[in-house]
């Protein structure tokens, strides 16, 4: 196993926080909601599944 960044770091926490407040803003305001921040899980994420190799 290759050392790697904890799976659960701050680009992913501040992706999950921005979505959370878009699901509070966009039923109050009317609006969907652009997010601006995005995540790339890691590819070992999905080792031994095909979701990689077939994207849909």
């Amino acid at each position: 196993m290759k050392f790697t960044d904890h799976r659960a770091n701050a680009e992913l926490a501040y992706h999950v926080l921005e979505a959370m407040h878009a699901f509070q803003r966009s039923p109050l305001d009317g609006n969907h909601i652009t997010m601006e921040s995005t995540f790339k899980p890691d590819e070992d994420l999905y080792y031994g599944t095909d979701i990689m190799e077939n994207p849909s």
